[in-house]
């Protein structure tokens, strides 16, 4: 469950280097979505207040202009759609 791991990773992040952490959630195709990636993942007893609460990002790469990717520099690069020939014939994927 990927709200609860970013949970942890912002919590030893924190530990770690008593720093403030911003947790992002970078789906790079449609099938990683989920209902549970609402930006929030709260844990609490029945009827009480949130014991924690982590607030979160999730950027759906397939959701953003295409001119946005393409403007971000080298750092995009790998998001975008790539082309290979392969010995069954021509395949495309993300990444470089």
């Amino acid at each position: 469950m990927l709200p609860r791991r970013l949970r942890l990773y912002n919590g030893v992040l924190d530990y770690r280097h008593d720093r403030l952490v911003l947790s992002v959630a970078v789906l790079l195709r449609p099938e990683a979505d989920s209902p549970q990636l609402t930006g929030s993942f709260e844990r609490r007893f029945p009827g009480q207040e949130p014991l924690t609460l982590l607030r979160y990002r999730v950027i759906r790469v397939w959701q953003l202009p295409v001119d946005r990717l393409l403007a971000g520099g080298v750092g995009t690069l790998r998001w975008r759609r790539s082309a290979t020939w392969t010995k069954r014939g021509y395949r495309t994927s993300f990444g470089a």
